[in-house]
């Protein structure tokens, strides 16, 4: 189609005949797409600390513009670079944390409306809290445990009273730990953490409410079982029974939305050289549907609206192959 103008929504009527054309019309199907909206430009580099690796993105100075937290695996720190509201960024200006900083949340943990960090440190087994000032700096790091070699950490509330919760998943293979900790938030930035045994290496985790309940459950990736546990929440932060979502090969990184507008939680989980999507079914469970090839093996995962039409798209990342892969989603639940 020709002269279809860019980031501009028009709707089509699409209909299957055979080759010849004169067999019997299928049933019309009518779509509405944005033409040629997402495109992605290299808005430059910005330096950061020593093997940066995770990123939180917030507004840290109450500027309305997008800032970005960056770990520094090697330095011990978290590079904080605000933004200038056109894709580029100030100098990164380094706040210390605890030593091989991997993962990296931004969100409100003392509710004072401005915004906080909480970097995941693997080497100490602990979590850093950094109370944010409302004007891009932080305050002096505060550390909470976890459990042997934190790997990844999500930030809900999963004790239902209205404060956000830390989750971290932990995995030391030579100690054969492996375990999940709670870090229950008392709504002033501190923490109680809480370790429970998983029984295999998580290298993602989750919460949604998989049953509908009420309650956010837990989803961890075991990555060398090749299986998705779901935890299924009591509601006071703690977990009865366990399901199983398999066969996989290797999961790490599992992301929860509702991808068809059902009402219900779907699961998306990157697996080696594919993106993977769940559809939650009105029964309970789920139904493995779409399998997204990708181009070397994913190194984070993402779901956001790219495009503007109201569908999560997927967003991945390749560290061998640096690339970047986009899957736009579809009016089906589905993706292009």
């Amino acid at each position: 189609l020709e002269g279809l103008a860019s980031a501009t929504r028009y709707t089509f009527t699409i209909q299957a005949r055979n080759a010849v054309g004169d067999g019997p019309r299928s049933d019309a199907w009518v779509t509405s797409t944005l033409c040629g909206a997402v495109s992605l430009v290299d808005s430059g580099e910005v330096a950061v600390g020593d093997s940066p690796g995770e990123v939180a993105t917030a507004d840290f100075n109450g500027d309305g513009k997008a800032d970005l937290a960056v770990s520094n695996g090697q330095d011990a720190s978290v590079s904080v670079l605000l933004g200038q509201g056109d894709g580029h960024f100030q100098a990164a200006r380094r706040v210390p944390v605890g030593n091989v900083p991997r993962d990296v949340s931004a969100a409100d943990f003392n509710r004072d409306g401005k915004v906080d960090l909480a970097v995941l440190n693997t080497q100490d087994a602990s979590v850093s809290v950094l109370l944010g000032r409302g004007d891009g700096t932080f305050g002096t790091q505060r550390t909470f445990p976890t459990g042997t070699s934190p790997q990844v950490m999500t930030t809900q509330d999963f004790t239902g009273d209205g404060v956000l919760d830390l989750f971290t998943a932990n995995s030391s293979i030579p100690l054969r730990s492996y375990t999940a900790t709670l870090l229950r938030g008392d709504g002033t930035g501190a923490f109680t953490s809480t370790n429970y045994q998983t029984g295999f290496v998580a290298h993602g985790l989750t919460g949604a409410d998989v049953d509908t309940d009420g309650k956010l459950d837990l989803v961890l990736a075991h990555y060398y079982d090749g299986v998705l546990n779901l935890y299924q929440s009591v509601g006071d932060g703690t977990f009865s029974t366990v399901t199983r979502v398999s066969p996989l090969t290797y999961p790490n990184h599992v992301r929860a939305t509702d991808l068809d507008s059902d009402g219900r939680v779907d699961l998306v989980v990157t697996d080696q050289f594919s993106v993977i999507t769940y559809r939650g079914q009105a029964a309970g469970g789920f139904v493995r549907k779409d399998d997204l090839a990708l181009r070397s093996i994913a190194r984070a995962l993402a779901l956001t609206d790219l495009d503007g039409d109201g569908r999560q798209d997927v967003v991945v990342s390749s560290g061998v192959a640096q690339v970047v892969s986009v899957f736009q989603g579809a009016s089906t639940g589905g993706f292009s």
